[in-house]
């Protein structure tokens, strides 16, 4: 909640390996500005693993950029994550819950038990009621970890967001009304390089790499020793950071880099054939940003720039170097002025409400309806005690508002429960995927890739990933069969329609060397569709 004067004093906190990020923040109604930054770098001993060890280090690096917020946002890096894209019906956000957990249940490395899972709506699609929505899964001890450091460091966690969704607000800022079209983002770290790609302002590819530049540099000075004091961290001047090594194994490092960066835009193409992109957006700290921008453009035949927060940092000591590495604690902190079902909380992620929390509420309109009645009540018991003309006159002027009130609610009820049919009707949606999805096989034979509905026609497509045509052949078999009780007893009504099988191999797979597209009409879905025409031309 905002302070008294509608402020509040918020720190993002970001790191790897090599450096601590953090950025604090006075977040209003008006937005968020930036107080104070610092860029740290982690000395070469400290065990960024130990919770104990981390929180240490942060109070003192944060005590000493006199920063005293306690309210903090973290990030979860993209390497710690299951990350999905899906498309699903336009429903709302608690419905929505319900069918990410059963779809990502399917597809997670690691027992749902141990998953932590949350979402965010990146595109809604109002002709086929349809929205992208990209999920994220985390293992639960990720997030304990985060919440350890944070507590022992005397800091409160409000929220535990995602790297690269944190980024994409970054890019978005620094872009404006650019970030239309393509655009490819690059977050040099360490030992992981983050890739991702925007399609007109919405994250939908992101990938990290793993590059360790420390095999490039020469380390000045002896190793560290492994056993400095908890509670006394000695931090070294950003100016001291090691340096890269010229010439021959510098451009080793820059090549492989460009290797993963391909790699990365020919995945994303795997969906988005003949994709070019538009603009390429460099972030870190590492000394290779200026020479790798030169690499990326030659390559993607773009022009590639350097990320930059412009004026959000205008007041900012540090180097533009230390700058570009701000990105994903920028989009943390950018990401807490505005609507947080927007942004991923693995902290708070969004479920479905039980029967008591829909309950609930409905307590503000109840109460509303209720006060309306009181007020007629008052009105009329204010008609018979008050016979004078002028009081008569005042008191049916009252009526007559109250009546025009009573019409307008009238005809929201009306409204409401044209809304409240359509939500019914569109239930049928996961009554479908979870036939569907019963008949999937075990991820280790195949691998369910992509998921479409089409609601003007009925069809669910989707995309599958096997280790034999075999499968693919039995899961069609399977489809085929599904049904449901018919209207006469005994009998059984198809519930799907298979329009189109399509199989072909997939060579970057070893694993799963077959692919197909299969595509299923559902009957009961077009029967319905087929209702709501004949209703609507009559």
């Amino acid at each position: 909640m905002l302070g008294l004067l509608g402020d509040k004093e918020l720190i993002s906190l970001d790191w790897d390996s090599r450096l601590l990020r953090a950025v604090e923040w006075q977040i209003n109604k008006s937005g968020a500005k930036v107080r104070r930054c610092v860029v740290e770098p982690v000395p070469p001993q400290l065990d960024i693993r130990s919770a104990a060890v981390m929180a240490v280090f942060i109070r003192q690096v944060l005590d000493r950029a006199r920063m005293r917020a306690s309210a903090t946002v973290i990030d979860v890096p993209r390497d710690q994550a299951v990350l999905n894209a899906m498309s699903l019906p336009a429903v709302s956000v608690n419905d929505l819950a319900g069918m990410v957990n059963l779809q990502l249940a399917k597809e997670l490395p690691f027992p749902a038990a141990e998953a932590v899972v949350d979402f965010a709506v990146t595109e809604v699609h109002e002709q086929n009621r349809t929205a992208d929505v990209l999920v994220a899964a985390i293992r639960r001890e990720v997030l304990n970890f985060l919440q350890e450091v944070c507590q022992r460091a005397g800091l409160k966690l409000e929220r535990v967001g995602l790297r690269p969704y944190a980024n994409m607000v970054a890019i978005k800022q620094m872009l404006g009304g650019r970030s239309s079209g393509r655009v490819m983002f690059v977050d040099v770290g360490p030992t992981l390089t983050e890739i991702g790609i925007l399609r007109d302002g919405a994250l939908v590819f992101s990938r990290a790499a793993s590059v360790h530049l420390d095999d490039y540099r020469e380390v000045a000075g002896p190793a560290g020793g492994s056993d400095a004091g908890m509670m006394e961290i000695e931090i070294t001047p950003a100016n001291s950071l090691p340096a890269l090594r010229k010439s021959d194994p510098e451009q080793k490092a820059i090549d492989t880099l460009l290797v993963e960066i391909t790699r990365s835009a020919e995945a994303y193409r795997s969906t988005d054939p003949g994709a070019r992109f538009d603009q390429i957006v460099v972030a870190g700290s590492s000394g290779l940003e200026r020479r790798l921008l030169e690499g990326i453009s030659k390559r993607f035949l773009v022009q590639a720039q350097r990320y930059s927060p412009g004026s959000i940092m205008r007041q900012s000591t540090l180097s533009e170097d230390q700058q570009s590495a701000l990105a994903a604690a920028i989009g943390l902190g950018l990401g807490q002025a505005h609507d947080h079902d927007l942004h991923f909380d693995f902290m708070h992620p969004k479920r479905v409400l039980d029967a008591a929390e829909r309950r609930k509420k409905w307590l503000p309109y109840i109460g509303a309806a209720a006060g309306v009645l009181i007020l007629l009540g008052a009105a009329a018991w204010w008609v018979g005690i008050r016979p004078y003309r002028q009081q008569i006159a005042l008191v049916e002027k009252d009526i007559q508002r109250l009546e025009g009130d009573l019409q307008r609610l009238s005809e929201a009820a009306t409204v409401v429960q044209k809304v409240q049919r359509w939500q019914a009707e569109q239930l049928v949606w996961p009554d479908e995927l979870v036939q569907l999805l019963s008949v999937l096989p075990d991820a280790r034979k195949a691998h369910l890739q992509d998921l479409t509905l089409a609601g003007a026609k009925g069809e669910i497509s989707f995309e599958l990933v096997a280790s034999d045509h075999a499968v693919i052949y039995q899961l069609v078999d399977a489809i085929k069969k599904l049904s449901h009780p018919g209207e006469k007893e005994g009998e059984a009504q198809l519930l799907f329609n298979v329009v189109h099988t399509q199989i072909s191999n997939n060579e970057k797979d070893e694993k799963y060397p077959s692919r197909t597209r299969v595509t299923v009409a559902s009957r009961r879905i077009a029967e319905l569709e087929e209702k709501e025409n004949r209703r609507s031309r009559s």
